[in-house]
């Protein structure tokens, strides 16, 4: 279908932004679990702010 020499770089640049998307993916499930994990361990804390600050610059 396409002429390998002349088309390559686009599939280049389709198989590295689905690997960055899968990636992504994967990142965004574990960002979910581990927020659920470290709700569910911090139930009884109800000063949440204090952990946050340090993330924020």
């Amino acid at each position: 279908m396409f002429n390998k020499k002349n088309h390559s770089w686009y599939w280049s640049t389709f198989l590295i932004l689905m690997f960055c998307l899968v990636l992504f993916t994967i990142a965004k499930f574990f960002m979910k679990a581990i927020t659920k994990f470290e709700n569910k361990m911090n139930k009884g804390k109800k000063n949440r702010e204090d952990d946050l600050e340090s993330l924020f610059i």
